[in-house]
This record gives C-alpha cells, structure tokens and sequence, in this order.
C-alpha cells in the first residue's frame, strides 16, 4: 500500500527547528495509478507530451476535477 496526500489546510504551519513553513496535510491509504491514462484529462498538464515537466516544481494546487480524478485512479485497485 502506498500513502497519498490530501491538504487539509490552505494555512501555513511553522514545522521543524528550523523555523520553515508547510501545510497540514492528512494522509489515506491507496494504491499507486498509472498516470498514462489519466493525461488528457488534467487540465494542470498543459504540455500532454512533456507530462512530467510539472512535477519538477514540488508541492502545487490543482483543480478539484483534477483530484478527484487522480484519488478515484488511486482507491480504485483498494
């Protein structure tokens, strides 16, 4: 089984001793989805061809669609 991040808070915490920030975040069982199928069909990938470019930048918002895409991908083999 693998974890998968739903934010819970649009609010930023101070995490650590080092003093940085982050965002509650809560975690949920599921399963790894292929991505492959699931391109076309979120809009945060402008680049169908160049997918992965996105995901260079860490953290990011997405479209509520767009979640619900992906955790249906992610709970559907549970």
């Amino acid at each position: 089984m693998r974890c998968w991040v739903n934010t819970i808070s649009r609010d930023h915490v101070q995490a650590g001793v080092a003093g940085g920030f982050t965002r509650n975040v809560e975690f949920a069982v599921c399963v790894e989805a292929p991505i492959g199928p699931l391109i076309e069909e979120l809009s945060f990938i402008k680049d169908k061809r160049r997918w992965g470019y996105v995901f260079r930048f860490g953290l990011f918002e997405i479209a509520c669609r767009d979640f619900e895409l992906i955790k249906a991908a992610m709970r559907a083999a549970i």
